[in-house]
């Protein structure tokens, strides 16, 4: 397991101006963007009392989150990610969904994952087929209540500086629903 530091700052319009061409002279790009930036869009999970949004906000050391996410409009790739903060540490744990699997996790029709893990659990060659983290999901919607509850748009500027692993990232554009 790799946990990382994470510190998010909301700067001005001129310090990104700024921090931009500071990094462009150290940095490099993400290989992943076009002209430089991706769009993102991620569906976030919570139960009803919105215990995952509370936990951030309250700064809770030991906290996770479940997200829906994929990249430049692009569906045919799209990651089921569980986020999790332990002392200000975060680590990141992703499998990869269809676009039906996606659809049916964001409308609440997870049957499928059960009757995945049942054929899956009686074969011993189809072990290595298994998603965990797919798994777990099904286990929290189906009993405490997790469910698609918020939809987040934005467009990500990503500089990678290699030695010490450093990256930084400018999120902007941001939209919820």
């Amino acid at each position: 397991m790799h946990y990382r530091h994470e510190i998010k700052h909301e700067i001005t319009y001129s310090d990104l101006i700024a921090i931009r061409q500071g990094l462009r002279a150290v940095a490099h790009q993400d290989p992943h963007t076009v002209d430089g930036k991706y769009f993102i869009r991620s569906l976030y999970f919570d139960n009803l009392s919105d215990k995952a949004l509370r936990e951030k906000i309250d700064g809770v050391n030991m906290r996770e989150k479940f997200r829906i996410r994929y990249y430049n409009h692009d569906t045919s790739l799209i990651h089921l990610e569980k986020k999790s903060k332990v002392k200000g540490l975060g680590t990141k744990y992703s499998c990869h969904l269809t676009a039906g699997e996606a659809q049916n996790i964001a409308d609440g029709n997870i049957d499928w994952i059960a009757e995945e893990m049942e054929i899956l659990a009686k074969d011993p060659e189809s072990a290595k087929k298994r998603r965990p983290l797919l798994e777990e999901l099904y286990c929290k919607m189906r009993y405490q209540g997790l469910k698609g509850r918020t939809i987040v748009d934005y467009t990500r500027e990503p500089y990678i500086y290699g030695p010490g692993n450093v990256r930084v990232t400018f999120d902007y554009d941001i939209h919820t629903g």
